[in-house]
């Protein structure tokens, strides 16, 4: 029976692989009908070799339910009722689809879910309420369920490739419609991802990669697997997942006895995820195995990466005299063993894969299997003659340093667009050769990640972000940098890095006072990284802002992500009852200052903007730069807005951000060319007015998180709707 086979668009040659594997596994070829003991595989029309969708020829649904819910690149398999190039054509392939084969999963008993999936292109929530609504020819009489249904059915669209997912333009776009067989368990790769395990060394395996290992050994409960360069253990932690009993070994007795305490080690993995603990983990050597003379065949699977040079040299028993012949064996004294570490020399890769394939040889059962990574050396697509031609001409005389060279030479080449990188195709491809002059310090965004920070809140900037900001402030040493809305600090620690000086205020009180404790709070996110601390961090208000009449032009830049209602309200300083006179002003006691949190109320993004702008008039510089995030609602795919304007600035630079299809960001960058007076107040303040009266109401309001979640096209109840019908208000910020 053919099924249509969805793969996630990663790890190209490793798809089909991988399902013929578990294909052998769960008996696709028990029947003896193929001798190939290989699936029969056929592309959709028009489709690129490449492409995510795969027709596959499988016996029975049964086996095809368990290849997709184990497999790790299989996104769906999936029965198709129907498909076309068109939605007319689709329908008149899904009326013709057997009805003994449509009806049992149409009953009125059933519960269904209809998703719509694309590739290639992302589909607005209205224009997939509307498909859903054009399936109503199909007779579903049973209810629909969209946590839990019976049954899953899926409307896949591919968009005519070449436009951003990296495949070959195609004549014509097809559109499928089907049942879901199985599809795979998407919390797995999640739950075993390598920055929250335990015990982590620097070979470990990729949690993606170790799990497709274990599917081409086929590990499963009764197998027992072994590896014999285990490390910490990340392919056998894979394999034991699908129940397989494992066995691993390294040289690095530290590895497999200590790790780096009795609660950091390869034990402690298995531990973690609750999985059967190993039978043995052994110190031995994979050129002089432990292995007694006759034993043979005990091992179903052998699953390894082993040691090439690259993260890790390969290691085997005896020192370099040892040998030589310098010196003899020698035995250890037993007083000595516990902490004795034995001396090892280098190990070619070629001596380590002969002996790795002989120890699978022997040690293998028949039908057991041997996977394990091989490097190569890939040659380069240019020709010989153009490299003869460049090198030769060059008359390159000095010595080849490839760790810390004084000169570095660069060989490009721009591939024909369209094939691997979203741009459209062009005639020819170029290719360009010259001195590297200066490059990017790719060890800034690893070392200040968000999440080795200290200190963290739901509003910290993303730190490539902040240093982006940084840079549009041109924060340089000399220089000090001002954010009134500092909350955890990201923005300064950037601007820090580059040597500025940093002064930041909020209204909460407890972030800029308390933080998490003493060792958990904004300057220690300086300290972290050995940054020079602020000058000064201030509770204060945007919209009252702490400075004594007649100071200015103190800041050259002012850097910030004003509150606009997503992850953090904007607030100012006074209750509702103060600010609506219900109440007067109040001085706290001086014995209840401490611990006092003085009340707030809501504010406005308009008023908070103005209150930004002026304040920028009034702080900053000649020449000063305020460089802030405004929030946009995106009504088409052209950005057309009219941002906030002041006579003091004159508007550089805008950046947008799309954080979904509703709703993104623009970082504006604006600079300071006029001194600020009374009249350039007064002008501000009827510009201010003028923006308010004729920009949109959520702006006023400051609640741009009610304009993302509303639902902007709401469903009628009509009765024929196959969408479930739901009063309460639905997320529309996909990336938000």
């Amino acid at each position: 029976m053919w099924y249509l086979c969805v793969f996630y668009h990663r790890l190209l040659d490793y798809r089909k692989p991988e399902f013929e594997s578990l294909a052998h596994l769960f008996g696709a070829f028990d029947d003896g009908s193929n001798d190939n003991q290989s699936l029969e595989w056929k592309l959709p029309e028009h489709h690129h070799p490449d492409s995510p969708f795969h027709f596959v020829n499988l016996p029975n649904e049964d086996i095809a339910r368990k290849i997709a819910n184990r497999s790790i690149l299989v996104k769906g398999l999936y029965e198709i009722w129907g498909e076309g190039s068109s939605y007319e054509e689709l329908k008149e392939a899904i009326n013709s689809f057997p009805d003994d084969r449509k009806l049992p999963y149409l009953t009125s008993d059933s519960t269904f879910r209809i998703i719509i999936d694309s590739f290639g292109k992302a589909i607005p929530f209205k224009d997939q309420t509307d498909r859903i609504k054009g399936m109503a020819y199909i007779p579903f009489q049973g209810r629909v369920d969209l946590r839990n249904p019976e049954h899953k059915f899926w409307l896949i669209e591919t968009d005519d490739y070449g436009t951003n997912n990296g495949l070959p333009p195609v004549v014509d776009k097809r559109i499928f419609f089907g049942r879901e067989i199985g599809a795979a368990d998407r919390k797995l790769l999640p739950t075993y991802q390598l920055k929250s395990r335990n015990y982590l060394g620097p070979t470990a395996m990729d949690a993606e990669v170790a799990f497709l290992m274990a599917n081409q050994a086929q590990a499963m409960p009764g197998k027992l697997v072994y590896d014999p360069f285990v490390g910490t253990g990340s392919i056998l932690v894979a394999a034991a997942h699908f129940g397989a009993m494992t066995m691993g070994a390294d040289i690095d007795i530290r590895v497999v006895r200590d790790g780096r305490g009795p609660d950091c080690n390869v034990w402690s993995n298995f531990k973690q995820y609750g999985l059967q603990m190993p039978v043995s983990l052994l110190r031995a050597d994979n050129n002089l195995p432990p292995w007694r003379p006759g034993l043979k065949e005990i091992f179903d699977a052998i699953i390894c990466d082993p040691p090439y040079g690259v993260r890790a040299g390969g290691r085997k028993s005896g020192g370099r005299k040892l040998l030589k012949g310098v010196v003899g064996p020698y035995t250890v004294p037993d007083e000595k063993r516990t902490g004795h570490i034995p001396s090892t020399a280098s190990y070619s890769l070629a001596e380590c894969v002969h002996d790795l394939l002989d120890l699978a040889a022997k040690m293998l059962v028949m039908g057991g299997r041997l996977v394990y990574f091989y490097p190569v050396l890939r040659d380069s697509d240019i020709s010989l003659s153009v490299k003869t031609i460049i090198f030769e001409s060059l008359f390159l005389r000095g010595r080849v340093d490839l760790r810390n060279p004084e000169h570095k030479f660069w060989l490009i080449e721009t591939d024909d667009y369209g094939t691997n990188n979203g741009l459209p195709p062009v005639v020819d491809k170029r290719i360009f050769f010259g001195r590297e002059i200066g490059a990017a310090d790719r060890k800034l965004l690893p070392t200040y990640q968000l999440k080795s920070r200290n200190y963290l809140g739901p509003t910290a900037m993303d730190a490539e972000v902040a240093f982006l900001m940084a840079n549009q402030a041109q924060a340089m040493p000399g220089k000090l940098v001002y954010d009134p809305f500092v909350g955890t600090g990201s923005i300064l620690v950037a601007a820090a890095h580059f040597g500025a000086m940093t002064m930041g205020a909020d209204i909460d009180i407890r972030v800029v006072r308390d933080g998490r404790g003493p060792d958990c709070n904004v300057w220690s996110n300086f300290k972290q990284y050995g940054l020079q601390m602020p000058v000064s961090l201030l509770r204060a208000d945007n919209n009252l802002p702490p400075w004594r009449p007649g100071l200015k032009e103190m800041f050259d830049a002012i850097i910030c992500d004003p509150p606009y209602g997503v992850r953090a309200g904007g607030r100012k300083s006074g209750g509702r009852k103060l600010l609506k006179g219900v109440v007067g002003p109040y001085t706290v006691p001086d014995e209840k200052r401490t611990g006092h949190i003085p009340s707030t109320a809501s504010y406005s993004l308009a008023e908070c903007v103005h209150d930004l702008l002026d304040l920028a008039a009034k702080m900053l510089v000649m020449g000063g730069r305020l460089v802030y995030f405004y929030p946009v609602l995106r009504d088409s795919d052209a950005l057309d807005v009219n941002f906030p304007e002041h006579p003091c600035f004159k508007l550089i630079a805008s950046c947008e951000q799309i954080l979904s299809y509703r709703y993104s960001r623009v970082l504006l960058t604006m600079v300071k060319i006029a001194p600020y007076t009374d009249e350039i107040a007064e002008a501000a303040q009827a510009q201010h007015l003028d923006f308010k009266e004729n920009h949109l109401k959520w702006l006023e309001e400051g609640n741009l998180h009610a304009a993302v979640f509303s639902p902007e096209f709401p469903l009628v109840d009509d009765g024929d709707s196959l969408s479930s019908k739901d009063s309460k208000k639905k997320y529309r910020g996909k990336y938000v």
